[in-house]
Parts: structure tokens; sequence; C-alpha cells
């Protein structure tokens, strides 16, 4: 009777009890865990090679594939080419989801890529001068808007 009334009188006074202190601090640990993974992922995809970000996979595509008489065009003339759009529509996508993240969160030490990050220039940085303009119509990348993954301290 005395619990009762002891949390009766905590809740009157906006307080919150032990239970709902050690409720609030486990879930408050499940969440670190889990933003800690999603960190630990984005550190770990963040570079394609070296020091080069996530975009340079996406440009050395599209020039291997401008460079073997490929480039990406809206003819799906052959499976290999329906499989080299969907190679790049998923490194596009990892691009795309990058430039989000970037504005969301400081990502910034990780190489000396931030000009080529800013909107201006990442056609540059994606190579688009690798595709065949006359005949490419369909859009690149769709940017999407998603939540951030930000460090936990």
């Amino acid at each position: 009777m005395l619990n009762r009334v002891r949390r009766l009188l905590i809740k009157a006074l906006w307080g919150i009890t032990e239970d709902e202190l050690r409720g609030a601090y486990d879930e408050n640990k499940k969440l670190k865990q889990v933003l800690n993974s999603y960190t630990k992922f984005v550190n770990d995809i963040y570079f394609y090679a070296g020091n080069y970000p996530a975009w340079k996979a996406q440009q050395e595509f599209r020039n291997f594939l401008h460079d073997a008489y490929m480039p990406l065009t809206r003819n799906y003339d052959s499976p290999a080419r329906s499989y080299a759009y969907a190679v790049d529509d998923y490194l596009g996508r990892i691009v795309d989801a990058f430039v989000i993240l970037r504005q969301e969160v400081n990502l910034e030490g990780k190489g000396y890529d931030r000009r080529l990050w800013q909107e201006e220039n990442l056609s540059q940085a994606r190579g688009d001068i690798y595709l065949n303009r006359e005949q490419h119509s369909r859009p690149l990348a769709t940017r999407q808007q998603s939540g951030a993954v930000r460090s936990v301290e």
C-alpha cells in the first residue's frame, strides 16, 4: 500500500518511477547499440578504395563501360546491359544516401572530397561524362529522404 501511494504521489508531482526510469535506460541502451551498428556500417562503406569515397565506385563502373564501348543508354538491347543498369542504379543509391547523410551528419575528415560532394560537382564525381548523353534519357539514381545515422557518444 505504501508503494502504491508513493507511486501515485510521484505521478502527481510529474515525476517518474524507478521502473519507468529503468525501462527508459534499457531502451536507450538498445538504441545506442543499434545506432553503433549503423555507424560502423556507414564508416565501413564510405570509402570505396583507399581514400576515394563511394562516388568513385560509380565513376569507375561508368568509365569501365565507356572504355568497353558499352556506355549506359536507354537501349536495353541485352541482358548484360540490364545488369549494368541495375549495378549503376545500386551504386547511385549508395551515393545518394551519402549525399543526404552528409547534410545531417558531419562526415568531414573522411578524405579530401568536400568539393566533389557538392551538388554542382557531383555529376563529375559520379562519372556522368562517361554516359552516352544522346541516348541516355532515364534519370540517374533517385534521391530518397532517409533517416540519418549519427554516431553515438
